[in-house]
């Protein structure tokens, strides 16, 4: 991956040894004295999480595992995909975890903190694809949307990726584009109509969230290579 203009390349990521009976470390991973509930300096605010939590409708609950009929297709609070997984380094593509220390989904499901971490690492790792997609040009852009006009923000764009993807918020920014910023959805198929909404929703109601901690330290970044 491409470093982050204006941030150190990280170094090789090292995996410390557990003690005896403890749990291997994500990689990237904080420990809990460390985590941004307890005053830590991690990117990711109090506001944003929770607000994600809400849009996720996890109600607060770290053990949430939603299904589409028998397979499993979303883990804990955030709400983290196999995609998501894959790219925090704890999923591979045929869906097997893959870190010691959380051999299976109960083990993620069980450690907050190691979900808090997940989500900064994905935060860091989705950061990357809206500069590498040349999203961040269109920071600050206003959009008369459906239901209000409203700017675009890192939160917001990070909060629709969650869900959507960057390359469906990057379509979404195209098309706005065309339509000279002006919500206009009609000429779609059903189903991308509908994903344009969702993504916009997710841009407006996170626009005015902080997406950083106010303790947000930039070497943290650094320090979270994501595979």
């Amino acid at each position: 991956m491409p470093p982050v203009p204006g941030l150190k390349p990280p170094a090789p990521e090292r995996i410390p040894a557990a003690a005896e009976g403890e749990r291997p470390p994500l990689p990237g991973y904080i420990p809990p004295r460390l985590m941004w509930r307890q005053d830590a300096l991690l990117p990711v605010s109090v506001d944003f999480a929770d607000a994600i939590d809400k849009a996720e409708k996890s109600h607060g609950r770290y053990d949430i595992v939603r299904y589409d009929g028998d397979t499993p297709t979303a883990w804990g609070r955030y709400q983290f995909t196999h995609i998501g997984l894959r790219e925090v380094g704890l999923m591979d593509r045929d869906g097997n975890w893959i870190h010691p220390g959380f051999p299976t989904g109960e083990d993620f499901l069980d450690d907050p903190a190691a979900q808090d971490a997940a989500l900064a690492r994905l935060l860091a790792a989705h950061d990357q694809q809206i500069r590498d997609k040349g999203l961040r040009q269109y920071l600050g852009q206003e959009i008369d949307g459906i239901v209000a006009r409203f700017p675009v923000t890192e939160a917001g764009m990070q909060a629709a990726v969650h869900r959507w993807g960057s390359g469906s918020l990057s379509l979404y920014l195209q098309h706005q584009a065309e339509h000279d910023w002006v919500s206009d959805f009609s000429g779609l198929d059903q189903k991308t109509e509908a994903k344009y909404r969702a993504i916009e929703t997710r841009l407006r109601t996170f626009s005015e969230l902080p997406l950083r901690s106010r303790h947000y330290a930039p070497a943290l970044v650094t320090e979270m290579p994501v595979r």
